[in-house]
C-alpha cells in the first residue's frame, strides 16, 4: 500500500465533495494498494474511506491477500454477506453519504446493485490519477526498457529470407520471457506492404527480399511496460523507402526538440497538441500521408494511459510524465516506417528511455 497514493486519492475526495471512493479497476486497486494478484476484472473492490480502506474479495483470494499485501484491511465475502453489504456497513459505521465510483469501469449491473440498497453514487473521473510517475514507478519502467532494447539486438539476428511474421514473433517474444519479462500483447511484426498497417495483425506472410520489417513490441517487469517500435531493411532499399525511414527519423526529433526547446525557456505545462502538430507537419511538409494515429501516449501500468499526445488531446505535458513518441510515414500497397521510443519528462528536461539506434538497419 502507498501511503502517498492513499493522501492523493482523500485529496479528490475533499475535491468532489464526496465522503468515500469504489475502486472497482484492477489496473487502480493494484495502483492504490499494491495488491495485483486477481485473475480477472472485478473480483474485488478497494473501497476507500476519510479514514480507512478496505479490500473486499472472495475468499478465494484471501491467502494471496495476508501474503503479498498483508498490511490491508481484508473483508471476505460470504454466500450472506456480499460485496455491497460490506461496503452498507462501512457506508453506516462511518456515516457516509456519497459514494465515488469509477465512471469509466463500473458495469451497469454493478451499478445497480448499489443504487437498490439506496446508496448515493457518484461518478469520479480517474483518468489522470497515474498520469505522473513516482521515483520507483520510473525506475520499473526503465527496467522494461531495457528489457526491450535487448530484446530487439537479439531479433536483428534472426532476420532473414524465408521466415514469416509469426515466427519473429515468436522468437522476439520468447527471448522477453525468458529473460524475465513478459507479454502483455502480442507483438506487431509486419512484412512488407503489411508494414502500411499500423495495427497490422501478425500472421503467416514470409519474408522476402526487399522489404520493410516493422516491430512494434512491449515487455512488462515489475507490472510497468516499455513500447518501442523500429523499422529495418532486408535487401536493398530504394531512394524512396530510405526517404520514409528519414522523415519518420525527423518528425520524432522535431517533437523531441520542441518539447526540450519549450522546456529550456520555463514552459512547464506543454500542449500535446501542439507537439503532435509540429511532428505531423515535417511529414506532410513532404507530400505524405499524415499518419492515422496518435503521435504518443502514456504508458505505465496500462500500455495507454494519459497523457494523450495528438491533435485531438487536451492533456498537457509535465514532470513526472512518462510517454511514447510514435510518428510513422505509411503508403498503403507499399509500405511503412514506425520509430518509437519511451520518454520521461524530468526537472531538466526530455529523457529518453528505450536506447535502441534508431538508424535504418538493412540486413
Amino acid at each position: 500500500m502507498n501511503n502517498n497514493r492513499l493522501k492523493h486519492i482523500r485529496s479528490l475526495l475533499e475535491e468532489f465533495k464526496i465522503d468515500s471512493f469504489l475502486v472497482s479497476s484492477n489496473i487502480n486497486i493494484h495502483y492504490l494498494s499494491g495488491f495485483n494478484r486477481f485473475l480477472k476484472d472485478h473480483d474485488g473492490y478497494y473501497f476507500i474511506t476519510k479514514d480507512n480502506a478496505y479490500l473486499i474479495t472472495s475468499p478465494l483470494y484471501s491467502g494471496a491477500v495476508k501474503k503479498y499485501t498483508p498490511e490491508i484491511s481484508l473483508l471476505e465475502t460470504t454466500p450472506d454477506k456480499w460485496y455491497t453489504d460490506h461496503v452498507v456497513d462501512i457506508v453506516t459505521s462511518e456515516n457516509i453519504q456519497k459514494i465515488g465510483f469509477e465512471e469509466y469501469d463500473l458495469r451497469v449491473g454493478e451499478y445497480w446493485d448499489f443504487a437498490d440498497k439506496k446508496l448515493q453514487l457518484v461518478p469520479l473521473p480517474l483518468r489522470n490519477l497515474r498520469i505522473k510517475k513516482d521515483k520507483e514507478e520510473i525506475e520499473a519502467i526503465e527496467r522494461a526498457c531495457l528489457l526491450s532494447d535487448k530484446a530487439y539486438g537479439y531479433i536483428l539476428n534472426e532476420i532473414h529470407e524465408g521466415i514469416s511474421e509469426l515466427e519473429l514473433d515468436k522468437k522476439l517474444e520468447q527471448y522477453i520471457v525468458d529473460n524475465g519479462g513478459s507479454i502483455p500483447y502480442q507483438a506487431i511484426v509486419a512484412f512488407s506492404e503489411n508494414s502500411a498497417v499500423p495495427h497490422h495483425m501478425t500472421g503467416d506472410e514470409k519474408l522476402q527480399k526487399d522489404s520493410f520489417v516493422l516491430f512494434d513490441f512491449m515487455a512488462t517487469v515489475d507490472s510497468y511496460l516499455s513500447d518501442m517500435s523500429r523499422t529495418v531493411f532486408l535487401g536493398k532499399p530504394t531512394k524512396k523507402q530510405m526517404e520514409m525511414h528519414d522523415l519518420t527519423l525527423k518528425s520524432q526529433e522535431k517533437a523531441m526538440s520542441l518539447i526540450q526547446e519549450l522546456w529550456e525557456k520555463g514552459e512547464r505545462s506543454i500542449p500535446s497538441k501542439l507537439i503532435d502538430d509540429a511532428a505531423r507537419k515535417v511529414i506532410e511538409d513532404k507530400g505524405y500521408a499524415s499518419y492515422p494515429h496518435a503521435l504518443g501516449h502514456g504508458i505505465g501500468l496500462e500500455v495507454h494511459e494519459a497523457p494523450a499526445l495528438s491533435r485531438y488531446a487536451k492533456d498537457n505535458l509535465e514532470e513526472g510524465m512518462v510517454f511514447t513518441i510514435e510518428p510513422g510515414v505509411y503508403e498503403l500497397g507499399y509500405g511503412g516506417v514506425r520509430i518509437e521510443d519511451m520518454y520521461v519528462l524530468e526537472e531538466k528536461g526530455l529523457r529518453q528511455i528505450t536506447q535502441s539506434t534508431k538508424e535504418l538497419i538493412v540486413i
